[in-house]
């Protein structure tokens, strides 16, 4: 369990990540989604799997590598998420999946993250247009609704 306890009091929004070890050569992949619950005032949780594989481990070297989906340096890449937003209040969470600093334009504000960095933004239209120079930018969207909270994956 991630909470407040095992993080010496934080409470705060973010990213982890979870890597295996072997004592042993492993000549294969080995990728972990596991299933993250969330909720609001200790409701019934909604959970959503792993998002993206964004940073993989050498099981020989224990190298990290967080360039997977990597990025252009040129192009723009324009992503939609396809939900019309109803809710009384949506924040989306993006996660940089690259080894260098990521610009991301959200709805014509723009963001600035550092290398496996993250960012919450509260959402104030009806739709999420997302620009950026990165291969692929997934946001976990969440959605309140009274007591109620969706998470998914935009």
């Amino acid at each position: 369990v991630i909470d407040r306890k095992f993080m010496n009091n934080l409470e705060d929004y973010g990213t982890f990540y979870i890597f295996h070890n072997t004592n042993s050569k492993f000549g294969s992949i080995l990728r972990n989604s596991c299933y993250t619950g969330y909720s609001v005032n200790k409701n019934l949780p909604s959970f959503v799997h792993g998002n993206l594989s964004t940073a993989s481990k050498n099981l020989n070297n224990n190298k990290i590598n967080f360039d997977i989906i990597g990025k252009s340096f040129f192009k723009k890449n324009t992503y939609f998420v396809q939900n019309y937003l109803d809710a009384q209040k949506t924040e989306i969470l993006l996660l940089n999946p690259t080894s260098n600093n990521l610009d991301i334009n959200v709805n014509d504000k723009k963001y600035s993250l550092k290398n496996g960095g993250s960012k919450l933004i509260n959402i104030e239209k009806k739709f999420i247009k997302i620009v950026s120079n990165c291969y692929l930018i997934r946001p976990i969207v969440f959605s309140y609704e009274n007591e109620f909270l969706d998470v998914y994956h935009g």
